[in-house]
């Protein structure tokens, strides 16, 4: 049981929604969660471009998700892009 009294089913987030293959692996392997980022935005999922192959996991996330580089927002490329375009349209 989790510290909340309820069962924590394998293979579910905690908002009850499917893990992802890498949000699996993270559940086994929790050191590499700091290796993993989310686009706030859209949700793409990737790993830290600084990942270090070599260390316990690292390699395999890398096989599992694709690098990802999240501005200071913590959103992707596009989402960060998206949003800058609106800003900019919107200032007088």
């Amino acid at each position: 049981m989790s510290p909340g009294g309820h069962h924590r089913r394998h293979g579910v987030t905690r908002h009850g929604e499917p893990m992802s293959e890498a949000q699996g692996f993270i559940a086994m392997y929790p050191d590499t969660a700091r290796w993993y980022v989310r686009c706030v935005a859209c949700g793409r999922e990737g790993h830290d471009p600084a990942l270090p192959y070599e260390s316990i996991g690292g390699a395999q996330l890398a096989r599992i998700v694709g690098p990802l580089e999240l501005d200071d927002r913590l959103l992707c490329e596009q989402c960060g892009a998206a949003v800058d375009r609106r800003i900019h349209w919107r200032d007088p």
